[in-house]
């Protein structure tokens, strides 16, 4: 189950695979008209790299070349913010026509780079005045410069020019000095941002590699140094499916509950609440803490199921999302519903990729239901689902107990013929003991259902004579042999029936003779 939940949970938050592959991107959109894709285009935002490219008839609006996955991943997790659907892809797939595009800018040199071409301690050195900036004691070269400037100056005034140099000088290098600190908080800036990605790129990685307990060691120190990072909500996710790779699902569901709490609309919030209710259906004996967030999908994780499921979803996720409601409702022992629900799904999804499991699952439920039926008497329920059951070869003449007990369901219900046909293409050329007793205890229960039933059809047959008879020494107006015929057919039963009946038959005769004359006379 453990592909099973990563190809859903996983889904809205990272590709499966994590290694580094070329050109990768984020296709936001795919539409067949244009006005809709070019309406996403100006919704996405910043992204550089952004276009609409054509292909067979339909708009595709994706972002980025990205050389590794892990790379584009980043971008992703924000793109998702606003379009859930969006995934990753490789670029470059043949027949694709760029429409429009905003390419990648070159980022401008600052001011401090035009001005200083060279290291900022060799600019220093250039410009400023003896022992100034650089902290050295006098300096042929600037000596010489500032000697230079002088002698250009026309200005009589020579201590006064003297004085604007040197001022001049001193607001030089107190640029240099200002941008060579800008450019060391740009460098320390970026090496900040570099050190964040590598740290969630190795956390993610060691959860792949299924090196959990590093995966949480890593994850949990990005969380401590950038506890306001875009990614918390993804990096709790990945800490809790760590923690239940690892055999401890209450740790796992005291992180889930964080992401529900902590981050109620992020799509990890979505797939925490799935993976709390999958907890409860693999351990339904864990005590988990009603007050805890969450602790309502651990007691009932058809909840959790149906919430989602009234989400607008993609297909997939709600074709795995219906399956694990069936589960779950097999392993509550609800087995109608289980059986209405996967039935539901393999309808409306033949080739799901579940469907090995959903047969195997409506199998045990058919099975357990049409015991169910049989042991409470409902055989009409019993017969209905052994007939659907065999239609989806849901049962086969394997299932030697099932079998069995639908035949006696059919004789219980006056089909006996169908029963007998069941029973000798069940017959067996070699089968063990204890299978030929109950197929002979079976066939001998048939027989004796089948006798009944037409001893009972005869003695119905001679009850009604004697009832017949009766009335017709009534209409004679022999009310004497009349009533020892209805007295007879009284003695004969003692069902309800024929006693109302006969007093009926006698209360009729009395009537009309009462009233008979009366009615005569009036017409």
């Amino acid at each position: 189950m453990k592909t099973l939940y990563l190809s859903i949970a996983l889904w809205l938050i990272f590709s499966v695979a994590y290694a580094d592959q070329p050109d990768w991107c984020i296709q936001v959109i795919r539409c067949s008209v244009r006005a809709n894709a070019e309406a996403t285009y100006d919704k996405v935002g910043s992204y550089e790299n952004k276009r609409i490219e054509k292909s067979n008839g339909s708009y595709t609006v994706s972002i980025g070349h990205y050389k590794s996955k892990a790379d584009a991943y980043v971008s992703l997790h924000q793109v998702r913010r606003q379009f859930h659907d969006a995934f990753l892809r490789l670029c470059g797939e043949d027949g694709y026509q760029i429409i429009r595009e905003t390419k990648p800018s070159r980022k401008a040199k600052t001011v401090a780079s035009k001005v200083l071409p060279s290291p900022p301690e060799k600019a220093a050195a250039k410009t400023a005045s003896p022992g100034f900036v650089t902290g050295k004691g006098s300096s042929t070269g600037t000596d010489a410069s500032l000697n230079a400037t002088e002698k250009n100056i026309t200005c009589p005034d020579i201590s006064s020019k003297a004085d604007e140099v040197t001022k001049e000088k001193s607001s030089a290098a107190s640029e240099v000095s200002e941008a060579s600190i800008s450019e060391k908080k740009h460098e320390t800036a970026e090496t900040t941002k570099q050190e964040k990605v590598q740290l969630l790129k190795a956390g993610m990685q060691y959860y792949y590699d299924k090196q959990y307990q590093e995966a949480i060691s890593h994850l949990t120190r990005y969380l401590s140094l950038w506890p306001k990072s875009e990614h918390c909500s993804a990096v709790l996710f990945i800490i809790g499916k760590s923690f239940e790779e690892m055999g401890h699902p209450l740790s796992a569901l005291n992180i889930f509950g964080r992401v529900l709490k902590q981050y109620p609309e992020s799509p990890e919030a979505f797939t925490g609440m799935i993976a709390m209710a999958d907890i409860s259906v693999r351990h339904p004996s864990l005590k988990y803490p009603v007050f805890m967030e969450g602790a309502q999908y651990v007691r009932d994780p058809v909840l959790a199921y149906d919430k989602a499921l009234r989400h607008k979803i993609p297909a997939q996720m709600a074709e795995a999302v219906r399956f694990k409601k069936g589960r779950a409702l097999l392993k509550r022992d609800h087995h109608q519903m289980s059986y209405d629900c996967l039935s539901s799904l393999i309808y409306d999804a033949p080739q799901t990729v579940y469907r090995n499991e959903i047969l195997d699952m409506m199998k045990t439920n058919a099975v357990t239901l049409i015991n169910h039926y049989h042991q409470a008497g409902d055989h009409i329920a019993a017969i209905d689902l052994f007939f659907e059951a065999t239609d989806k070869n849901l049962i086969g003449y394997g299932d030697t107990d099932t079998i069995l007990q639908s035949c006696l369901s059919f004789a219980q219900m006056g089909m006996y013929d169908i029963s007998v046909n069941i029973l000798k293409r069940l017959r067996p050329q070699s089968r063990n003991e204890a299978f030929l007793s109950k197929f002979n205890n079976t066939a001998k229960e048939i027989e004796r259902l089948r006798l009944n039933h037409y001893a009972s059809s005869n003695q119905v047959k001679e009850k009604w004579k004697l009832y017949e008879s009766g009335k017709a020494y009534l209409k004679a107006d022999d009310l004497p042999m009349a009533q020892k015929k209805l007295s007879e057919l009284k003695n004969a039963s003692d069902e309800p029936f024929w006693s109302k009946i006969t007093d009926y038959a006698l209360q009729e005769n009395h009537w009309h003779k009462k009233y008979h004359n009366y009615l005569k006379k009036k017409n």
